[in-house]
């Protein structure tokens, strides 16, 4: 009995004794739990508090970088819309911004990296108009001269709306650059249909007038180019293609004072020597259309036909003239560039017995002796009393004179080049010329040849301190001398 009342008082100790420990250790986990939880509130809290500092801190750059956008000082708000997109790469505001600073700055290559980096973020797509980055890619395409990527860009921005007429016109304006010209007219005319609504820039208006004349529409273009320089008259480029619309409507006395503006530019030069050169001719004024045909077919990177007009228009001259060697002289530089060109091989088997030229012949033939004789004279000639320091002979038909002559009171140093045989000159031969012309120092040189000069080695003198005369040119001169 004893027994039994013992047991169960130390059941219950050992049950309160577990109770008190149970509800200790109950205690302390609650204790430990609040403690994690503090601790993860207070992380939570300082990472929203880091967030937002970065928030505010993007949003102060951006507003103190379009401060700086609206007060020129380009530079500093480059530097603050950068900070903001090495925060956060995907900012729209920030490539929106950066791209049109670019842009506005003619930073292209800067510009377009952004805006292709902008058509590729959904965070910019659903904030900036799509069109609008599309327009801005092809205009810093454009202006890099990437002409088929801008083409890209501005038909995808005119797919987005039909009736843009910037895009449009842009478009139009690409293609005319690609000298792509008759999709450049087709949005041309889809742009003038819209002159109602539209406002079109002077280069537009220029554009597809030049456009124009390319297509070969000739009364259009006079009409458009015309408008154009009512409002600017200045502008030789928009005067030279206007001379040569005038020309080709047949209001020829109208368009020598044009087309004299055309011999001002590269891209016209050629043609408007060679159209003043037909005008003269018809006037039977003879000297002065010799001078412009002469002047067409000496134009660097002259088109083949019309290098090979202006030389048959000049053959024809001589042959009004009665000098019938320096006709046949032409047509034989003719034919070795196209001797199927036109009747040239026919006149030069008919007018073949007439091109027998002595003093050439003696030139040609000479010996050592007798040929450095003739070219002192020659040298005497060309530029009067000088002091021949060198005579090197190339081989039998090629001898080289170093001469220096005073002027005033420096001493200019001249190399000659004779060739007597009657092959054709090619570039080696120039370019050879002049770099002895460099070791010499000699400040000019003058080539004397019987042969003619290749295309490439007439546009390698024609940038360089050289002077040539050919065939004709020293039978004049041995005319005088022998």
């Amino acid at each position: 009995m004893f027994s039994k009342k013992l047991c169960n008082n130390l059941h219950l100790r050992i049950k309160k004794v577990y109770f008190n420990q149970s509800f200790i250790l109950f205690s302390g986990g609650i204790v430990s739990l609040t403690i994690i939880i503090v601790i993860l509130i207070v992380f939570i809290i300082i990472f929203f508090i880091i967030l937002l500092f970065r928030s505010l801190k993007k949003r102060v750059l951006l507003s103190r970088a379009e401060d700086e956008i609206l007060k020129g000082e380009n530079k500093i708000a480059e530097k603050k819309l950068l900070e903001v997109l090495q925060e956060d790469p995907e900012n729209w505001e920030a490539i929106k911004n950066l791209s049109l600073l670019y842009l506005k700055n003619k930073s292209y290559h800067q510009a377009l990296k952004y805006l292709e980096k902008a058509l590729s973020v959904p965070n910019v797509l659903s904030n900036w108009n799509q069109s609008e980055i599309l327009f801005s890619a092809g205009l810093a395409a454009k202006n890099l001269k990437k002409y088929q990527l801008a083409i890209k860009y501005f038909l995808m921005a005119a797919g987005m709306n039909s009736n843009d007429p910037e895009a449009l016109k842009q478009i139009a304006m690409t293609y005319f650059a690609l000298e792509q010209y008759d999709k450049a007219d087709t949005y041309f005319k889809k742009c003038y249909a819209l002159r109602d609504s539209t406002k079109f820039e002077k280069e537009f208006i220029k554009s597809f007038g030049i456009n124009c004349y390319f297509l070969l529409k000739y009364s259009d273009s006079e009409k458009l180019l015309n408008s154009y320089i009512q409002k600017y008259p200045g502008d030789v480029e928009a005067l030279a293609y206007y001379g040569l619309d005038l020309y080709y409507l047949d209001k020829k006395e109208e368009s020598i004072q044009y087309l004299k503006y055309g011999v001002q530019l590269p891209k016209t030069r050629a043609e408007s020597f060679f159209l003043l050169g037909e005008i003269f001719f018809e006037k039977q004024d003879f000297d002065s259309a010799l001078a412009f045909y002469l002047k067409a077919s000496q134009t660097r990177n002259c088109p083949k036909e019309l290098y090979l007009s202006s030389l048959y228009s000049i053959a024809q001259i001589y042959v009004n003239l009665n000098k019938i060697n320096d006709a046949v002289s032409y047509w034989n530089k003719i034919y070795e560039v196209n001797p199927r060109y036109r009747d040239v091989s026919e006149k030069i088997s008919t007018f073949s017995a007439l091109t027998s030229d002595a003093r050439i012949r003696q030139f040609s033939l000479a010996n050592r002796n007798d040929a450095t004789n003739i070219c002192k004279k020659i040298v005497i000639n060309t530029i009067g009393q000088s002091t021949i320091t060198d005579i090197e002979y190339q081989d039998d038909s090629m001898i080289d004179f170093l001469v220096s002559k005073s002027k005033g009171s420096k001493m200019m140093v001249i190399l000659f080049r004779f060739i007597r045989n009657t092959d054709k000159i090619g570039e080696i031969t120039v370019k050879e010329f002049y770099l002895k012309m460099k070791e010499k120092q000699a400040s000019r040189g003058i080539i004397f040849s019987i042969g003619i000069l290749s295309e490439a080695a007439r546009d390698f003198i024609a940038l360089r301190p050289i002077e040539y005369f050919d065939r004709s040119e020293l039978s004049r001169v041995l005319q005088k001398i022998l």
